[in-house]
């Protein structure tokens, strides 16, 4: 069970790092580079080459696509994990250079697997890793995963003010939050079905991220494990769902 990146605020600040796969490849081609060693620098042109050979799955690639490809990096994404503090950057005579610093992600196995093996197509992930970045939103995920049936939205309001142990005067703000940005957000990711005419909202449990390898070794767990647990809250013969733990 993966623990080190418990804080709320640590777990937000790696989900926004990872959200772009320019930035994970990176980070897989830094570690190769480097052999996942602190303070090994390696030259941001070597880099900017091995990513561009990813993407297009060729061993040689264009030199003015990679010319492109370093231009990226260092004007976006290398600016990004340096202000997270999981790489750092140095100016050498022969131009940028960069090593893996000495953070907590790193000894972290969903991370690793999540670079090799993300089973999902870069655009999903890309975009369900920032969906997710907003601790509120895992926090919803994680409730829904507890009801596998179709909720209200005003129960889940509930669930989440206890859970939270929000004041009860956040309860109407917290309503809009979910309503115009939360909900919305996950359901277009395919994580949730969201209904804003019923307003009801169920865990979408079929979804691709549940079945990932590294989903089940992240903060994400506690939604993979209840999943596992209840069966994905499969539909009844009548048409509805299941719940497992119906009960908040």
């Amino acid at each position: 069970m993966s623990q080190i990146l418990a804080g709320d605020s640590l777990t937000t600040a790696m989900f926004e790092a990872l959200a772009a796969s320019r930035r994970r490849h990176l980070l897989r081609a830094l570690i190769e580079c480097t052999g996942d060693q602190p303070d090994a620098y390696a030259p941001l042109s070597r880099l900017a080459t091995e990513i561009t050979s990813r993407e297009q799955h060729r061993p040689i690639v264009a030199d003015d696509h990679c010319s492109r490809t370093e231009i990226a990096l260092v004007h976006r994404h290398v600016p990004v994990l340096v202000d997270a503090g999981i790489v750092v950057r140095e100016s050498t005579d022969d131009g940028t250079a960069l090593a893996l610093a000495d953070h907590p992600v790193f000894e972290t196995d969903w991370v690793h697997t999540l670079l090799e093996s993300p089973g999902m197509d870069t655009d999903r992930l890309d975009r369900t890793l920032d969906a997710l970045a907003p601790a509120r939103r895992r926090t919803i995920c994680g409730t829904l995963a507890t009801r596998c049936d179709v909720v209200r939205v005003d129960d889940l309001v509930t669930a989440l003010v206890t859970s939270e142990d929000d004041p009860a005067d956040e309860r109407s703000s917290l309503t809009i939050a979910l309503v115009h940005d939360h909900l919305p957000v996950l359901a277009d990711v395919g994580l949730l079905e969201y209904d804003r005419t019923e307003r009801t909202v169920a865990l979408a449990t079929d979804a691709d991220l549940w079945r990932v390898e590294w989903a089940s070794e992240s903060p994400l767990e506690s939604v993979t494990d209840q999943l596992d647990r209840s069966g994905d809250g499969r539909a009844n013969a009548d048409g509805g769902v299941v719940g497992h733990d119906a009960g908040w």
